[in-house]
């Protein structure tokens, strides 16, 4: 075991891996995401030291937890799937309780499941939403959506495309064409907040809801043997992360020239040892000429 993969227990507790780096590939946008984690939790006993909350009681560490674990998986997906449509689902008080949401995804989530009945996998609608309260406790959703048949869509009076069969069953929908996924992915996490995250756990909610399947981001690397020399362009308590768009020649050479691993096939001792570059499969050809020899010397980060 090198010096920068360093396992640990805490008294009791699980056993913890130090050092962490994540290096994940979007492959529908073409996005790196690279993730340094000074101290991430392996599978182990949890501590007989660690305090509950009460069944049915709010817990704001538990809250903060699991909004950053959702946030982390909406992103995922946003990326990961080819998305048609950003969109606002309302609920009609005259044909649904617009208070009830779990009542409402369920009916959702069945009409979704019989509008796709005879229609071949590739073309189904999926979606990816996020639950969001009126100031009056009413719900309404925003998220991402593709499928629909372009025979159910329509110009509606306020100039907005909309869904037929959506808005006889439950309402007024808004939808925009996705000009920019990347963007219009990390503009959804805006309505991931605190509040919200305590308004769905009070009723036993989710943060968000989803169709099966929905691809997931490709982990390229998880380990400690990582030279990065650069700036990270988001630094947290918990956290560093920094993303590189490979659709760019200038994201693709910064990224080769910041981020690169140390070969594990080679005993490195004291020394940097042999460096590779970790770079998704398939993509290599796109390496503009004058980076791809590029290397440099790690032993000044460790």
């Amino acid at each position: 075991m090198n010096n920068g993969n360093k396992l640990f227990k805490c008294l009791f507790g699980a056993e913890r891996e130090r050092d962490v780096y994540t290096v994940k590939f979007y492959e529908q946008t073409n996005i790196i995401k690279l993730t340094y984690m000074p101290f991430c939790k392996s599978r182990g006993i949890e501590s007989p030291q660690r305090k509950y909350s009460e069944k049915g009681s709010v817990n704001t560490a538990k809250l903060d937890n699991n909004l950053s674990r959702a946030k982390s998986k909406v992103l995922d997906m946003a990326l990961s799937n080819p998305w048609d449509y950003w969109c606002t689902f309302t609920i009609d008080k005259d044909k649904y309780d617009r208070y009830n949401l779990k009542a409402y995804y369920e009916d959702f989530s069945e009409f979704i499941h019989n509008y796709n009945r005879r229609t071949e996998t590739p073309f189904k609608v999926r979606y990816l939403l996020i639950p969001e309260r009126h100031q009056d406790g009413a719900w309404h959703m925003h998220g991402f959506i593709k499928g629909i048949r372009l025979n159910d869509l329509y110009i509606n009076e306020h100039g907005h495309l909309a869904w037929r069969s959506y808005e006889k069953r439950f309402g007024f929908i808004s939808m925009d064409k996705i000009r920019s996924q990347e963007r219009t992915s990390f503009y959804s996490l805006k309505y991931m907040t605190k509040d919200a995250s305590r308004n769905v756990s009070e009723l036993g909610a989710h943060l968000y809801y989803c169709s099966k399947g929905l691809k997931r981001a490709k982990m390229l690397y998880k380990g400690s043997d990582v030279c990065f020399k650069g700036e990270w362009a988001y630094e947290g308590d918990y956290c560093k992360i920094k993303n590189y768009n490979l659709s760019t020649d200038s994201d693709i050479k910064r990224y080769i020239e910041e981020v690169s691993l140390y070969d594990s096939s080679v005993d490195i001792g004291c020394s940097p040892g042999k460096i590779k570059s970790c770079f998704p499969e398939g993509l290599s050809r796109a390496v503009p000429a004058e980076t791809s020899g590029s290397s440099f010397d790690c032993r000044e980060l460790h």
